[in-house]
């Protein structure tokens, strides 16, 4: 239905503020949905949503499905994504809290690794390279 929505808006022959206010949001909510999309099936099966019927989810919703510990598959691009995506949050409440949750998220994803001692033939700096955490501000 966007993609419908914005040919229709081309179509238009006239490039009024309001046609190209409307493209943007079209293109805002397009982005969105190309977010949504990249959810694993996986992901969506372990919350009880079928892949071909998932419903529309709010973007709190997509950030907390590609940060959540349910997500094997995530990488610090999932991370960045849901940085990303902040950008589509309303309030700043929101974004704030959300911020943060992904960043917990991230430096949750390697719990286990924390709590192990270094071997004796382990790198500390490479170690640390390696966590989620880190590798989320490399890609920034």
């Amino acid at each position: 239905m966007l993609c419908l929505s914005k040919l229709c808006y081309h179509a238009v022959s006239s490039a009024s503020p309001s046609v190209e206010e409307s493209l943007a949001a079209i293109d805002l909510c397009l982005q969105v949905v190309a977010h949504q999309e990249s959810i694993p099936e996986e992901v969506l099966a372990q919350f009880g949503y079928a892949p071909d019927t998932v419903k529309v989810f709010s973007v709190p919703e997509i950030i907390r499905m590609k940060t959540c510990q349910e997500n094997t598959e995530a990488t610090e691009f999932s991370f960045t994504s849901a940085l990303d995506l902040l950008d589509h949050v309303d309030t700043d409440d929101e974004r704030s809290s959300l911020l943060l949750e992904i960043w917990l998220m991230a430096i949750l994803r390697d719990q286990d690794r924390y709590l192990t001692p270094l071997a004796d033939n382990e790198d500390p700096s490479l170690v640390i390279q390696d966590l989620m955490f880190f590798r989320v501000v490399d890609v920034i």
